[in-house]
């Protein structure tokens, strides 16, 4: 039976990456100014007879203000954008008594919680879908339906693969850890009242007697005394709601032992509904978007050209080479671009914008999620090296 990393693998071969094909956000805007940013804080100033309003559009939904000041009775109106990182509020709650109920002692579990694992993962089929599942803010036109293709070609269906067998095991176990909130705190209260929390992302594994553990790729350098490569830090808790500030997902996925694949998407994001349980924290009809680029899928497709070029390769290396062999790399990495749609965004440091077809650089990557509290017991052991003959 071909492991899970295996046909992750064939997938990103297949059409470069299964995690960032999530989104293609925006194959590209007909106006040649960027309309549309991740990222910043926009100030409009409008002027008139009376008070003037404007509005700035900027990071998710960053918030922007503009004054203006006349004579006489009447307003005003001004209108300006902004692009980049601000520190505005990342969202504003409906009902301002919304909350979770106090999480549960039992919710922590030695160094580890309280955590969640992902038991469900959707890959829009469209840009449509792509609306309903709440990928509909991103850059781009695609809204992360572009590797949707791509799946159905290596026959991959990602709720299958986070879904446990009669073991409690699946073919990926993705963990997320909410360190920093405590035993007795609501979501609002989480981090001493701040309702934040360093969000964290595990690739997990289990021990064959029922108990979840952290696998060590899930750290820098594989050293769990390491940073973890997928970390959010002030993620908000409010409101019964989670959300994230822009930041990178890094991902690396161990594939036969023999090589490690690297997924790396720039601004991503993860939004959802929230609520505790006693095993740990939920996420429903949560969001994760982020966006490939260009540069990464070059690393990505030269890495596998490499290791399925060497005799006694791995046994994806049939598909891989099926695809991606026999032609240059520039010629390569357009079929690969050509299939999951284009690029459809544009990365600009720590800022997404939208772009003309010829501009871009980046493939938008939207995931919807859900999770179930779970009980982490530790961090996998080490594998041993195997024997000399």
């Amino acid at each position: 039976m071909i492991r899970l990393r295996d046909l992750l693998v064939m997938a990103i071969a297949c059409t470069s990456l299964l995690f960032t094909a999530c989104d293609d956000s925006g194959g590209g805007s007909d106006d040649p100014e960027p309309d549309m940013a991740i990222g910043g804080e926009g100030e409009g100033e409008g002027e008139g007879e009376g008070e003037g309003e404007g509005e700035g559009e900027g990071e998710g939904e960053g918030e922007g203000e503009g004054e203006g000041e006349g004579e006489g009775e009447g307003e005003g109106e001004g209108e300006g954008e902004g692009e980049g990182e601000g520190e505005g509020e990342l969202f504003e709650c409906e009902d301002d008594n919304a909350d979770t109920a106090p999480l549960d002692a039992s919710a922590i579990n030695g160094d580890f919680g309280p955590a969640t694992r992902v038991n469900n993962l959707v890959m829009p089929a469209d840009a449509d879908e792509s609306e309903l599942l709440g990928c509909g803010d991103m850059v781009g036109v695609n809204k992360g339906s572009g590797l949707a293709t791509l799946l159905d070609i290596a026959g991959v269906t990602l709720a299958d693969l986070v879904t446990l067998d009669d073991m409690g095991d699946a073919e990926l176990l993705l963990f997320a850890e909410a360190n920093g909130w405590v035993a007795g705190e609501t979501g609002n209260m989480a981090a001493g009242g701040e309702g934040k929390v360093d969000l964290r992302m595990y690739i997990g594994d289990t021990d064959g007697a029922g108990n979840y553990l952290i696998d060590r790729s899930s750290f820098l350098d594989g050293d769990p005394m390491n940073p973890a490569l997928i970390s959010f830090p002030e993620t908000r808790t409010h409101c019964g709601e989670v959300q994230t500030p822009p930041s990178g997902f890094q991902l690396s996925i161990p594939v036969q032992d023999i090589i490690t694949v690297d997924l790396e998407l720039a601004a991503t994001r993860v939004d959802g509904k929230l609520s505790v349980d006693a095993a740990g924290f939920a996420m429903a009809d949560a969001a994760l978007t982020g966006y490939l680029t260009e540069q990464a899928i070059v690393d990505l497709i030269t890495k596998l050209q490499d290791t399925c070029s060497m005799p006694d390769g791995p046994e994806f290396c049939d598909t891989v080479n099926m695809f991606l062999g026999g032609g240059n790399l520039e010629d390569t990495v357009a079929l690969v671009v050509g299939i999951i749609g284009g690029y459809d965004a544009k990365v600009e440091g720590d800022v997404v914008v939208d772009c003309l077809p010829e501009d871009c650089d980046a493939v938008s990557v939207c995931l919807s999620l859900d999770s179930v509290g779970v009980a982490i017991s530790g961090i996998a052991p080490e594998e041993e090296e195997p024997a000399a003959m």
